[in-house]
């Protein structure tokens, strides 16, 4: 049965997304499917891109603990005025040229190796916000994928159960005309067959809406078709919390929000700098002349070294407001802190409790599909040789159909909640996805 719901799901994906001419496509697995999103995902390529664009600015932070070096030439038609001095050339006109060079280089500037460090952090905080845009998406498709074959399965039993009521049609009709039965029970099964259809077109657009939601977020703009392969069956959850217990954990969120408070005395010290004192070493050379043969004559040089230093003395009171702002600031982080951890921690109880459910509901879900199951057959069989009546058979049916949905309900449901659980307990969901993955390779593709 599973492997009947791995093929089927192929097949109709395909005939769902199938707008040209059909051609075979390989199909998606719940691994491939992750590595296609996060290939095509526009938040993780705009998370990916501003970590380029810090990489550029840390760069140009860098940049500016170096040496700047800057070279000027002059040419100038000039006249001395005659009432000053000692006028050039007797107060005529003159040509002058001067070629000069000027170097800086920064000895003391708080500001700088401030800005150092906290481009350091930016870059560790931008590639966190890159593994929490993965892994959210990572998350998002699992939701998808497994929504769309949760969808699929709801449609073969629904299709199965048109089938067999079928049959029952078929074997009323034959009593009928012998008088074996009465024309109620041939009516109540046409009214049966009449309810399923609109239940089967639903069914099918319902397919059809998980097929777009998971196309979308795959994300491949020439992707015009789809086939995936998968089953709702978990793996054995005790062997992957045995595992887990020799996996490190960690929340990005809380790692970032540590990152931005210590980032935060960086940005301080660099928005305090300009009120600081600056030490720089300075050195200048050109030559000058009147001629431009003469710019070659070693007589025309000039040049200086020293050191500068630049002390603010008062700016208007502006570093007052600055603090106050900054302060405010640190408040607002110490807030966004808090927030994090108590959302990190609720979380955490939440996906608990709720895979704790979902890991008990799964059994008594099972169990209640194999009696339903056993007990339609039980009915069909009485029903066969006219012992029970329709009414009976008809209850069995109903209460296999309602019990094989809730399983599969509570299949996918297991499959999100342990999901949830590795976001909020902080392992990665690159290791649950291996184990799906490795479920999927496991089941047979044929038989029944």
């Amino acid at each position: 049965m599973i492997a009947l719901a791995r093929c089927c799901i192929v097949v109709l994906a395909l005939v769902v997304l199938t707008r040209g001419e059909a051609q075979e496509v390989p199909a998606f697995t719940i691994r491939s499917a992750v590595d296609a999103a996060l290939a095509h995902d526009p938040a993780v390529q705009s998370a990916r891109e501003k970590l380029n664009e810090v990489d550029a600015a840390f760069t140009v932070s860098v940049a500016q603990i170096l040496p700047n070096v800057a070279t000027t030439g002059t040419f100038s038609y000039r006249k001395d005025a005659l009432n000053v001095g000692n006028p050039a050339f007797g107060g005529e006109p003159y040509n002058y040229y001067q070629l000069a060079f000027q170097g800086t280089q920064p000895l003391f500037d708080l500001g700088v190796l401030a800005a150092i460090k906290g481009g350091r952090k930016e870059k560790s905080i931008r590639q966190l916000e890159i593994e929490i845009a993965e892994r959210d998406l990572t998350l998002r498709v699992i939701q998808s994928f497994y929504n769309l074959v949760l969808n699929e399965r709801r449609l073969q039993v629904l299709l199965r159960t048109e089938v067999v009521e079928k049959k029952v049609l078929a074997t009323a009709q034959a009593r009928l005309k012998i008088g074996r039965t009465q024309l109620l029970d041939v009516l109540q099964i046409q009214t049966q067959l009449a309810l399923l259809a609109p239940k089967i077109a639903q069914a099918r657009s319902q397919i059809e809406i998980a097929a777009a939601e998971l196309a979308s977020l795959l994300g491949d703009k020439n992707l015009k078709q789809i086939r995936i392969e998968g089953v709702l069956d978990f793996p054995n959850w005790k062997r992957i919390s045995e595992s887990l217990k020799a996996k490190p954990y960690r929340l990005p969120e809380i790692e970032r929000v540590n990152l931005l408070q210590d980032q935060f005395t960086d940005k301080n010290s660099l928005a305090m700098a300009k009120h600081w004192p600056k030490l720089n070493a300075v050195g200048n050379w050109g030559r000058a002349s009147f001629a431009k043969s003469e710019l070659l004559d070693g007589y025309s040089t000039n040049w200086s070294v020293g050191v500068q230093l630049t002390i603010p003395l008062f700016s208007g009171l502006s570093s007052v407001w600055e603090r106050k702002q900054l302060a405010s600031q640190e408040a607002q982080l110490q807030i966004e802190e808090a927030r994090t951890r108590d959302k990190a921690s609720l979380d955490q109880i939440r996906s608990e409790k709720g895979l704790a459910l979902q890991l008990s509901l799964i059994e008594s879900s099972r169990l209640a599909f194999e009696y339903a199951r056993d007990s339609l057959k039980e009915a069909e069989k009485e029903y066969r040789f006219s012992r029970t009546d329709y009414l009976q058979l008809l209850k069995a049916e109903e209460t296999n159909l309602q019990a094989e949905s809730s399983y599969d309900q509570a299949k996918y449901d297991l499959i999100v909640g342990a999901a949830k659980y590795y976001v909020a307990s902080g392992y990665s969901l690159s290791e649950l996805v291996e184990w799906l993955e490795k479920r999927e390779l496991a089941t047979p593709k044929g038989g029944s």
